[in-house]
């Protein structure tokens, strides 16, 4: 696979499995809320606001920048960095099969949504296959997870688990945000 695709195939399986985990800082704040910190990042707010207010759009690049931000806020040393990319390396053929799997799942799935006639069973068992695909990669996800906590400080651990909850609200928001309308 080439880099590009595996790149692409990375970013969705991110997606798929709830973000690869691995965007800004959490998207416009309600009036009853507290301030961001001043000078965070908002990746992509110019975009959102044009597109409207759209909750999923906003939740996606905010959560976008809050990785990249996490990315520079670590300070990950130059052996941090070699033995985390060590443990990618390690792993990347069963990520790239799991991002296969996750791939044809995924097509599967909409090759029966698409159908001429809905057929329920179908669309449930490509359904089915694809929770299958998702739940083996979110495995393999926890173990990569603790191989790469492994590596870092505590603090860092901190600021991890920070940015994740961040990213968590963000997306609580946004279905909230959605399910209020």
């Amino acid at each position: 696979m080439g880099k590009s695709r595996f790149a692409t195939a990375l970013a969705v399986a991110a997606v798929l499995i709830g973000g690869m985990a691995l965007a800004g800082e959490a998207w416009a704040q309600k009036a009853n809320k507290p301030a961001k910190p001043e000078g965070a990042g908002r990746a992509g707010q110019n975009w959102a606001q044009a597109e409207g207010s759209r909750p999923l759009f906003r939740c996606f690049f905010d959560n976008m920048a809050i990785r990249r931000q996490l990315k520079e806020k670590l300070n990950l040393t130059d052996d941090q960095l070699q033995k985390i990319r060590a443990i990618m390396q390690a792993h990347k053929e069963e990520i790239a099969a799991a991002l296969k799997s996750l791939n044809e799942t995924h097509k599967a799935l909409l090759a029966a949504v698409r159908a001429d006639h809905v057929d329920e069973g179908a669309i449930k068992a490509a359904a089915d296959r694809m929770g299958d695909a998702i739940g083996s990669a979110s495995v393999l996800r926890a173990k990569i997870r603790q191989e790469v906590l492994a590596v870092l400080t505590p603090e860092q651990r901190t600021q991890v688990d920070q940015a994740l909850d961040e990213i968590q609200n963000n997306r609580d928001e946004a279905v909230n945000e959605i399910g209020n309308k």
